[in-house]
């Protein structure tokens, strides 16, 4: 089957539009992350300027049992001593030496 002069101007005429098309079909992934990116920047950005509803508090809440806070302060201050013996102990053991004061240089 041979080519017809008629034929090569139709398909130059047509080179234009198989381009675009091939083109689209190419950078359709791109697209459509951008569009989505786009999408998504918008809902985030949405998100961020509502202003999250909140429950009004019971007074209930706002009570301390004072059994419960006096098992805390009971328990800070055990930490607060085992912390202080841990240290003094680390200090002992830091700072003891055996040799201490029974070498002596003497210089003539």
């Amino acid at each position: 089957m041979a080519i017809l002069p008629i034929d090569i101007q139709t398909i130059i005429a047509q080179i234009n539009n198989v381009s675009k098309a091939q083109q689209n079909i190419q950078h359709s992934p791109i697209n459509q992350q951008h569009h989505w990116g786009t999408v998504i920047e918008d809902q985030n950005e949405q998100k961020d300027h509502q202003v999250n509803q909140t429950t009004q508090p019971d007074n209930e809440d706002k009570k301390v049992n004072p059994d419960v806070k006096k098992n805390l302060k009971e328990r800070h201050e055990r930490k607060e001593r085992k912390a202080k013996k841990e240290k003094g102990a680390r200090d002992e053991i830091m700072f003891k030496d055996p040799d201490k004061g029974n070498i002596i240089d003497v210089k003539k």
